[in-house]
C-alpha cells in the first residue's frame, strides 16, 4: 500500500581522490567531476560547481580564457589516504565529523571556506592516531 510508483533508480559513485584530472585538449576546460570539482574527502561538489561555472562565465565574458579548478588538498589527502588504508572505518569517521561540529563549521569544511579553527575543530573531532601516521607518511615521501 504505497503512494507512490518507482519508475527509474539511478546510482553512480564520485571519485575520492587528491590526484588531478587528465589534461584536456587545447581550448578546453573541463566541468564538474571531470573538471575535478568535487571535494576529494566526501564528494561534495554542488557549490564549488556553481562557483566553477560562474568563474568560467565571468572569464569569457572578460575574453579570457578560463581556468581550471584549483583547491585545498591537504585535508583530503590525508582522509582519503586513511581511507584507502582503513575503509572499514570511514562510516566512523563521518559520524565523528558530524556529531562533532556544528552545521556551520561543516559547511565552511566542505565549501572550502573554513577558518583555522573550523579545522582543528574537524580534525579535533576524529581519531589522532591514523591521521597523524598519515601525515607523517605524506612528510616522509614529500607528498
Amino acid at each position: 500500500d504505497t503512494a507512490y510508483n518507482v519508475v527509474r533508480e539511478e546510482g553512480g559513485s564520485i571519485p575520492m581522490t587528491v590526484e588531478a584530472p587528465p589534461a584536456p585538449p587545447e581550448g578546453v576546460v573541463r566541468i564538474g567531476l571531470a573538471g575535478g570539482v568535487a571535494k576529494p574527502s566526501s564528494g561534495y561538489a554542488f557549490e564549488w560547481i556553481q562557483r566553477h561555472a560562474a568563474a568560467i562565465t565571468q572569464a569569457l565574458l572578460r575574453g579570457e580564457v578560463p581556468q581550471p579548478w584549483k583547491r585545498s588538498t591537504w585535508m583530503d589527502a590525508l582522509f582519503v589516504d586513511v581511507l584507502r588504508r582503513h575503509p572499514e572505518d570511514g562510516p566512523g569517521f563521518f559520524r565523528a565529523i558530524f556529531e562533532g561540529n556544528d552545521a556551520d563549521r561543516i559547511a565552511r569544511f566542505m565549501t572550502e571556506t573554513a577558518t583555522r579553527r573550523d579545522l582543528l575543530g574537524i580534525m579535533r573531532s576524529l581519531p589522532a592516531s591514523p591521521f597523524l601516521r598519515a601525515a607523517r607518511r605524506r612528510a616522509m615521501t614529500g607528498l
